[in-house]
């Protein structure tokens, strides 16, 4: 079935999510680009330990499709940290508790980083993870320190 067949088929809530999935990505972008970082990591990483595992409102699975079937079509760079971020603030405002992660693997002679998202189980964006050594974690140590002066 051809794109435009398949989006003819889409109900009216599947059209609502992919608009909530390109403004949460838009922010997130926006919050990227003003926000350090270090900032950005730790108050994913310590939203964590104020919530409960309990479900929320907020269907993980939907949002993992939304932001995942937008973030290619956005005229900004969608990757992986601001996919994360995106869905984390959607799912947070549906009362969800997601947690976040950040790894690293080498290639070569270099290091890819790569961040993802998992909520109840459902992996919301950037896959699992399992081919990177994580750093930052639910339950680890915060990897990135804020300077007094406010920088990362």
């Amino acid at each position: 079935m051809s794109t435009v067949a398949k989006l003819r088929h889409l109900s009216f809530d599947e059209w609502l999510a992919l608009a909530i999935a390109a403004k949460e990505l838009l922010l997130a972008r926006i919050r990227f680009a003003t926000v350090p970082a270090g900032r950005i990591v730790n108050r994913l990483k310590d939203a964590l330990q104020d919530g409960v595992d309990a479900p929320g409102s907020c269907n993980a699975a939907r949002v993992s499709w939304a932001i995942n079937a937008v973030a290619p079509r956005v005229p900004w760079r969608a990757d992986c940290l601001i996919r994360a971020m995106a869905a984390d603030r959607w799912l947070r405002r549906g009362g969800e508790h997601p947690q976040f992660f950040i790894g690293v693997a080498k290639d070569g002679e270099a290091f890819r980083a790569h961040a993802w998202l998992r909520c109840h189980g459902v992996m919301v964006t950037g896959g699992d993870g399992a081919e990177y050594t994580e750093l930052v974690t639910p339950a680890g140590p915060t990897v990135f320190h804020q300077r007094e002066d406010g920088a990362s």
